[in-house]
């Protein structure tokens, strides 16, 4: 059973954490004005009904300086729209999180003064389908054994067991994320939000098509993963 703190906690701080990281994405990729205050002022509305039952006072002020007639605790409870939920969108950008903290921890830890980076988006299309399958055989209990042997016994992955092990394992141990997104997916959103990864890391990124990079010269593409890019970190050069 939820509780009302549980419930506070929910309606108010994961919402508010959640509109100031879509003001920031926003902010950095130049979204349409008139599309960023449309998104805004609907979760504006539904927002303060969800404050109703626990701040009535507040949220009726700011009901009616919204410009409504209406008394808010005599309004309908909102309800989500099925056509405007994009899981796989939310799944990416939880990926896109990751892949900057594991850039900043490098650079943390290297001390490297980077001029670019470039991250290997996208390994090929059977990591994807080992990993989705690894994931479900591993939910439903089976172990890390169980699981290789599965689908090592299907003949399409039979010439890959060493590759299906390391994928497995990797699974297991939490450096792929139990939900990933399609490859193409990944690398759609990774391009789109080049500029915020950006903005992040504070230097010059280069999103590469794993199984085809433009610019690889430590050869670091190979050890793409499914939602987990490799990282290549080109260092400034220092001047004499």
């Amino acid at each position: 059973m939820r509780t009302l703190g549980g419930y506070t906690l929910k309606a108010f701080f994961d919402l508010l954490s959640s509109v100031e990281k879509y003001l920031e994405i926003t902010g950095v990729i130049n979204a349409s004005r008139d599309e960023v205050r449309w998104a805004l002022w609907y979760v504006l509305e539904r927002w303060v009904k969800l404050l109703q039952p626990v701040m009535p006072h507040i949220a009726e002020e700011l009901w009616h300086r919204m410009g409504n007639d209406t008394f808010i605790s005599l309004e309908p409870w909102p309800e989500y729209s099925e056509e405007l939920i994009n899981d796989e969108l939310d799944i990416a950008l939880d990926l896109i999180e990751r892949a900057v903290e594991d850039v900043q921890e490098i650079l943390r830890v290297t001390k490297i003064t980077p001029k670019s980076v470039y991250l290997y988006v996208g390994p090929p299309n059977e990591y994807y389908q080992i990993v989705n399958e690894a994931t479900r055989l591993i939910n439903e209990g089976k172990t890390m054994g169980e699981t290789i042997r599965a689908i090592v016994g299907k003949p399409e992955y039979r010439r890959m067991a060493d590759r299906v092990a390391n994928l497995v394992s990797k699974v297991v141990d939490g450096t792929i994320p139990r939900k990933i997104v399609s490859r193409e997916m990944e690398i759609r959103v990774f391009k789109e939000l080049s500029s915020y990864i950006r903005s992040r890391i504070g230097t010059e990124v280069f999103i590469q098509d794993a199984t085809n990079p433009a610019y690889d010269p430590s050869n670091r593409a190979r050890n793409s993963l499914p939602g987990r890019p490799a990282i290549y970190v080109e260092a400034m050069k220092e001047s004499r």
